[in-house]
């Protein structure tokens, strides 16, 4: 079942103006004849299983002129598009529906998401429009931050809408009471007419934890000269600076900016503002020359790291006028200062191009994705039961070193206190989450008395570390006790809801795992299970232990007694769709984690082996399997793995610099 959203105030795009900004070499157009299978490959991009029979579905059912794409003019593709389409429902009657919304990856940032739903919620209004709702995945991110940004805002219209949308907040860096405030439930009578009325959650004290937004401070450098001198140009630096800082908020961050810097008091009103942890990370931007010494020793004396911008408001020569010199000639300041902090052994990142050109907004957009990921991993509080598992040395940490770096430290979770915890569970909400399970699953081989036990004891772990401000979980399943069989399941639906999450006791990978969850995607602990020599495959799996968001094709839920246990815990088992994945193992010297050692895979889309109970599925390295082991042998790569969707290696290297972590990457 997939979310849904209404928009609350449609009559705001009754107005002229305001629209997005257009970038340069683009238009906004509607659909015409012969754009089929551009459209259907554009598609493509993010379903895989678009086809031209949907192509022609959308047509039929769409306002006339209700496809709006935007063109690439110098290439004449397709690059964003959105539909306004209009079927009647049982839950909404006959209202309008936005729909099918899709940027091409390889333009994201530009805002063309914005342009595309900004054209048809005008083309709904205009068509005299009042109730508006849009289906989405709980995964797609970037897509639902664009939707809350136009005022769509949660329809509550299922029993598990409150705990999904909830976890959707969260990967969003927004708090649990925006939650509360936005979101609106389905009221219906008997003619089926939809209605709304604002939602409350029954349970505030099982709100999660809020997860680390990011605090960007943003200090702007100029010349005092030009202001003396030339102070007609501050119109166009202002103008800039206000560019680069919407920019930056567009990637979902707070940004505290300092007054333009030309004078030391400006540099001192800064050091207020930055100083003391104030902010997680310091973006500079040359607004013209400035010269170094002017704020080197102020940002050679911060614990904070440091992001230099490096870029101008002209994108190409304009060379008819003396003008365009002074208010872009920003790249000789940069290096200026850049080489003085190198002399002084300041560590520093870079980002250089214009800011409308998409390779640059991907890479400031990873260096904020990398920046974020480095502060979730810090100053945790993570759950666990019994302890390490006695031997594995690959995880094998010094506690107190690791909170003296780090500030990560275990919070015990005894088997008695989660018992106790899952007592106190209501059957209400036992009820409501086994029947989101009956929902997504097969449960025809689940007894009704386990998965009771096994959605109270979810509910009451999630329900601890919320009151503990847990943020990861991870037990060592041979201690959680005759009361408490392992608990595979609640482990799952905690990676589900963005918790961090490792099996045996390992803290550090649990930890990491929370960190990822920045990501716009999924993320699961698992393990290199076995290898398939000849087909240059490996099995992932670890004995109970998978991430539900990424179930794909037949989907079930299995019982089985894990080793050493008597009584059955739940397992999850279902196919994993093909894509890209990145995999990650955090490695321990002395006592404290000191690398990633990073890999891409390609999942091997195949269903689960019948003869195998536990979670499992398969994937490809890059090369083959056997140079694959060597060199992650060779790099030190343990034995405990994160999988995220898709390709993130660059956000990781950016939060090792950050971690003062080692990165390895095989290849």
């Amino acid at each position: 079942m997939q979310l849904q959203m209404i928009l609350r105030e449609p009559t705001r795009f009754a107005q002229p103006g305001d629209a997005p900004r257009m970038p340069d070499d683009y238009r906004l157009r509607t659909y015409r004849a012969g754009d089929g299978p551009a459209y259907v490959s554009l598609m493509r991009t993010a379903f895989d299983e678009w086809s031209g029979e949907l192509f022609e579905r959308t047509l039929a059912h769409m306002l006339p002129g209700g496809l709006f794409f935007v063109e690439h003019l110098p290439t004449a593709s397709l690059v964003a598009t959105a539909v306004a389409g209009h079927e009647h429902s049982a839950l909404h009657g006959s209202a309008a529906e936005l729909g099918w919304v899709v940027v091409d990856p390889v333009f994201r940032g530009n805002g063309f998401g914005d342009i595309v739903c900004d054209a048809v919620l005008r083309r709904f209004v205009a068509a005299g429009f009042d109730d508006i709702y849009l289906k989405t995945d709980d995964w797609r991110l970037p897509a639902i931050r664009i939707y809350l940004r136009l005022g769509f805002v949660p329809l509550i219209h299922a029993a598990d809408m409150p705990e999904r949308w909830a976890l959707v907040y969260e990967k969003l860096g927004l708090k649990r009471s925006a939650l509360e405030d936005d979101a609106v439930r389905t009221v219906r009578d008997n003619s089926a007419a939809a209605g709304y009325r604002p939602w409350k959650s029954a349970t505030e004290t099982e709100a999660r934890q809020t997860p680390p937004s990011l605090r960007v401070g943003l200090l702007p450098l100029y010349l005092d000269l030009y202001d003396r001198r030339r102070p007609e140009l501050r119109d166009s630096v202002d103008s800039f600076l206000d560019d680069v800082g919407k920019l930056i908020e567009r990637a979902g961050v707070e940004v505290v900016r300092a007054p333009i810097a030309t004078l030391r008091r400006h540099v001192d009103a800064a050091e207020e503002l930055f100083g003391g942890g104030r902010v997680d990370l310091v973006v500079t931007l040359h607004l013209a020359y400035s010269p170094s010494l002017l704020v080197v020793e102020f940002l050679s004396q911060l614990d904070t790291p440091i992001l230099v911008l490096d870029s101008t408001p002209a994108r190409s020569f304009e060379l008819d006028d003396d003008r365009y010199l002074l208010e872009n000639h920003a790249v000789h300041g940069v290096m200026d200062l850049t080489s003085v902090l190198v002399s002084k052994g300041v560590e520093f990142r870079v980002v250089a191009g214009h800011i409308d050109l998409p390779e640059f907004q991907r890479r400031l957009s990873t260096e904020l994705d990398g920046a974020l990921m480095a502060k979730r991993f810090r100053n945790q509080r993570i759950g666990l039961t019994g302890s390490a598992f006695v031997g594995m040395g690959d995880f094998s940490i010094d506690a107190e070193a690791v909170a003296k770096r780090f500030g990560i430290e275990a919070v015990a979770l005894a088997p008695e206190t989660i018992v106790a915890a899952a007592a106190r569970i209501a059957d209400a909400e036992v009820d409501r989450r086994i029947e989101a399970d009956r929902d997504a699953f097969d449960l025809s081989e689940v007894d009704t008395f386990v998965h009771r036990r096994s959605a109270r004891c979810y509910l009451a772990l999630r329900r601890l570390c919320a009151e503990h401000g847990l943020s990861a979980y991870t037990m060592n399943f041979e201690q959680t006790g005759p009361s408490l069989p392992p608990p595979f399941y609640a482990a799952s639906r905690l990676m589900a809801d963005g918790y961090g999450y490792a099996g045996e006791g390992d803290v550090v990978t649990a930890g990491l795992g929370r960190a990822l969850n920045v990501i716009d995607g999924r993320s699961m602990f698992s393990e290199v299970f076995c290898v398939d020599w000849e087909t240059d495959e490996v099995l992932f799996s670890h004995m109970g232990e998978i991430n539900p968001l990424f179930a794909a094709g037949a989907r079930s839920i299995l019982m089985k007694r894990a080793l050493g246990h008597e009584e059955p815990s739940l397992y999850f088992r279902f196919s994993v769709d093909s894509m890209k994945i990145t995999m990650v193992n955090i490695g321990v010297s002395n006592g404290v984690p000191s690398r990633l050692v990073v890999a891409t895979l390609d999942i091997v889309e195949r269903d689960p082996s019948p003869g195998i109970t536990a979670p499992h599925f398969f994937a490809s390295p890059e090369t083959p399997v056997a140079e694959f082991l060597e060199e992650y042998a060779r790099l030190g790569g343990g034995h405990h793995v994160y999988l995220c969707e898709g390709d993130i290696r660059r956000r990781l290297r950016v939060m090792c610099s950050h971690l003062g972590l080692a990165f390895h990457e095989v290849r």
